[in-house]
């Protein structure tokens, strides 16, 4: 469950969603200001891991500068860890895998879902 709002966080169930609500709003508000105001951050289609890593570091930059604080840990890792297909980086219609929760794939991809490092997302899932 994504909030429908930034689509930067997802939530295990309605329940928790609503439970972070009050904590997440300012977060996700400056990130829909700047997403509308610079749309090339979700337009991450195709770009090469040193763009897409740039990316992740502007919009980092921007959201601090906006929010006039240093982001919280997990606000950073929503930006720099951002949900994006494996492949192309395609961050809509994404499909995860079941079994470590941490590599995602377009319908595009999908195929390409078996060969990632599942073993070892996965215990870097349960330690986070």
């Amino acid at each position: 469950l994504t909030c429908d709002q930034c689509k930067m966080i997802s939530y295990c169930g309605e329940k928790h969603k609503q439970m972070h609500y009050t904590q997440h709003m300012e977060f996700c508000a400056v990130i829909q200001k700047l997403l509308k105001s610079y749309p090339y951050f979700w337009a991450t289609l195709e770009l090469n891991l040193e763009d897409w890593i740039q990316s992740r570091k502007e919009l980092v930059h921007l959201t601090k500068q906006e929010l006039s604080r240093a982001l919280k840990p997990y606000e950073e890792q929503m930006i720099t860890l951002a949900k994006s297909c494996n492949i192309c980086r395609r961050q809509e219609d994404l499909i995860s895998c079941w079994r470590c929760f941490s590599a995602n794939y377009c319908p595009h991809h999908i195929d390409d879902i078996q060969k990632h490092n599942c073993q070892e997302l996965r215990l870097c899932y349960h330690i986070d």
